[in-house]
């Protein structure tokens, strides 16, 4: 989304068509960019979906080869059940005389299907690959089923690498696959998954919560930072990213995730992690959140790195900059980075309700970076309108 929002404020003869489920999130998203709406009639969706089917079973080298009756079958139960296909045709017919009435009914067989021992690895998988912010590979997924916590455990939680090296271990039977990704199938399956219908079936256990969800990362995340920090393996380099394959991912995204928590536990998290100087420059060296680079060589070259509160303002985390706020940081001081003062840094990457709070608890509105840029300037210069409007309302020049 913040993509064609960019190509549609600085292309403005751009012209661009997208088609997506009717989802309430993604529609809200598009009216805000007053986009012209048309809905698809399923009757028309029906009509695509046999000219598919047909195109399929004239030209497909096996499925010429299915008498007619059987082709007839295909096509009417699929535009009718919306999927399912196989090449022998006792198969054919035994599968499409068996699909599921409902996309609902199909999901809930898929998912009680799943040996019980193997339901809470699933659970946690679904959870990545629902709730990451691009597609996941093998190679990082696999990754994943090292980290152990849980909401009820209270934030406690570890990566274990004990097995690493056991040929039995996800990491490595994916090897060969480890640059593809993993996506749902279809957007139908996390909206099932999110529904209230999955919790009146069997399949309840599989119930995802996107708050929780985005919890369950942001705390994931950061305990997979933390075991790179401890490691004795680590070499601060790129090299890095190879031995430990969701590092970039983990450093990258774990504030994207936090940005929906607000719990007091998860605050605490982020506030003891953001404050320990040495864990805050391990990971910058790894990722600036300011900055495109990734890897710092070393930390000579950490000089310019900023505060605690510079970076939990630049990612716009509200609950964090409070609680720094509550425990004496200053926010009027230049504190690095590469907007130097929070608010400059709120103000840059558009967070406005961490400029209100900056401008609330005394920041200096018209500070100057070391380029002679303020708060005002690099809200405006990355088109931030609202964060200007208030800047512009505390009478920022």
């Amino acid at each position: 989304m913040p993509l064609i929002q960019r190509l549609l404020r600085d292309v403005p003869q751009l012209r661009m068509i997208a088609t997506s489920r009717d989802y309430p999130e993604i529609r809200d998203r598009m009216e805000e960019m007053r986009v012209v709406s048309m809905p698809l009639e399923a009757q028309a969706v029906d009509s695509d979906i046999r000219i598919y089917v047909l195109t399929q079973l004239a030209e497909d080298r096996m499925l010429r080869r299915l008498d007619n009756s059987t082709k007839k079958l295909i096509e009417d139960t699929i535009v009718k059940k919306a999927d399912a296909m196989l090449t022998k045709q006792k198969l054919i017919r035994a599968a499409l005389l068996a699909l599921p009435d409902t996309l609902d009914e199909m999901y809930v067989r898929i998912l009680t299907a799943i040996l019980e021992r193997d339901r809470s690895d699933a659970f946690d998988l679904l959870q990545w690959i629902s709730y990451a912010r691009r597609p996941l590979t093998l190679l990082e997924l696999s990754e994943t089923t090292m980290i152990h916590w849980s909401i009820e455990a209270a934030g406690e939680g570890g990566v274990d690498a004990t097995d690493r090296n056991d040929t039995s271990n996800p990491q490595k039977q994916v090897h060969a696959y480890e640059g593809a990704t993993v996506r749902l199938a279809h957007f139908s399956v996390q909206e099932f998954l999110e529904s209230a219908r999955i919790l009146t079936s069997n399949a309840k256990p599989f119930h995802l919560d996107r708050d929780q969800g985005h919890q369950a990362l942001t705390h994931s995340c950061l305990l997979y930072i933390q075991y790179y920090i401890d490691s004795p393996e680590k070499c601060v380099n790129r090299s890095d990213l190879e031995e430990f394959p969701l590092l970039e991912y983990t450093c990258s995204n774990w504030y994207h995730h936090a940005n929906s928590q607000k719990t007091e536990e998860a605050t605490a998290r982020i506030v003891s992690f953001l404050t320990s100087e040495h864990s805050r420059h391990v990971w910058l060296c790894v990722h600036q959140p300011d900055n495109f680079n990734i890897f710092i060589p070393n930390f000579a070259e950490s000089v310019g790195f900023g505060s605690a509160l510079y970076y939990a303002s630049y990612m716009g985390l509200e609950s964090v900059v409070r609680k720094l706020l509550q425990t004496g940081a200053d926010v009027t001081a230049s504190q690095g980075g590469s907007h130097d003062f929070p608010l400059q840094a709120a103000a840059a990457a558009g967070h406005q309700g961490t400029v209100q709070i900056l401008i609330d608890n005394g920041a200096d509105i018209n500070a100057q970076d070391c380029f002679s840029r303020n708060a005002l300037i690099d809200a405006a210069r990355n088109g931030h309108a609202e964060v200007v409007s208030l800047l512009l309302g505390h009478r920022a020049d």
